[in-house]
Parts: C-alpha cells; structure tokens; sequence
C-alpha cells in the first residue's frame, strides 16, 4: 500500500493498494452478531439478561485502497450463530462509509427480519438503518454451513484484486 502527505490521515486518503486481514479464534458481543443478523427474539432477550461473549471461528477480507477510497472484498466473519457478510466502501478522505452487512443464520430464529443492516455517513456518527422498506419479523430455521475458514483464506492470499 502506497500514499502520501505530512499526516496519517493524509497518507490514508490517498492510500492505493490493498491490505488482507484474517484471524482465527477471538469473541464478538452476542448482541451485536443478533442485531447484525436483525434476529430481534435474540437481541431482546440478550439486553434484558445481558450480552455474552459468541466465540469467532474466523474472519478474513481484503481491504482495496484506489486513492484513499476503501473497497472491502470478500470480507466476512462466521461465529458459531452465523455468517456475516460485509460489503461496501468507505471515503477516508472524508470519512464517509457507505455498507451492508448481511447474514446468514445458522440457527432457528423465531423473529427474523431476513434484511442487510445498512451503514452509511460520516464513520464516526454512522446512521444504521434496515435494507428493506416494511421489515416484517418471520422465523428462520437457518441451516446456514460453517465458513470453510481454511479455504477461503489459502483463496484470499492467492488470488490479486
């Protein structure tokens, strides 16, 4: 990754190039995985009783820099409730973000609104909205398959953006 300026924050808006991330093991908030994959049931009951701890299998993506301009390509997270897809960009020269974060369950969910959760504005005050007008809360059996963590990142580090 190449950029340039007196500051890191002028070298990032400039930045080109790409950066690839993965990891194994760690923990995410419970309630924050529920409400990415809007599993409303979950959620509710996990601010009522209190958060816990959802054990992270992986998480890998490429992060493609074009002029301070930053694409995430094939990033996603799996815990062990689901699979959580990231797509979109983010404008560090203004420090914009422009995302969707979709998932796939893995577990029955009695109260699901089967919609991406939408990131857009300014980084440091995002506004978060649903990706569907009238979300209406149905069941989702899930049935959604592990990552195959291993694969996916022997792809990642092989291929170029």
């Amino acid at each position: 990754m190449t950029g340039t300026g007196r500051s890191l924050a002028q070298v990032m808006g400039t930045a080109d190039g790409d950066i690839v991330t993965t990891m194994a093991g760690g923990s995410v908030s419970g309630l924050i995985v529920d409400l990415a994959g809007l599993q409303i049931g979950d959620a509710l009951v996990l601010y009522i009783t209190g958060d816990h701890r959802i054990p992270i299998r992986c998480a890998l993506g490429r992060l493609q820099f074009d002029h301070g301009v930053v694409g995430f390509d094939k990033t996603l997270m799996d815990t062990e409730k689901s699979v959580l897809h990231f797509d979109g960009q983010a404008v560090l020269k203004t420090q914009e973000i422009s995302s969707k974060i979709t998932a796939d369950t893995k577990q029955f969910d009695l109260l699901d609104l089967h919609s991406p959760v939408q990131i857009d504005g300014k980084i440091r005050a995002p506004k978060i909205s649903l990706g569907r007008k009238i979300p209406i809360p149905t069941p989702d059996f899930g049935g959604a398959d592990n990552a195959n963590c291993q694969k996916l990142t022997q792809e990642l580090w092989a291929s170029k953006p």
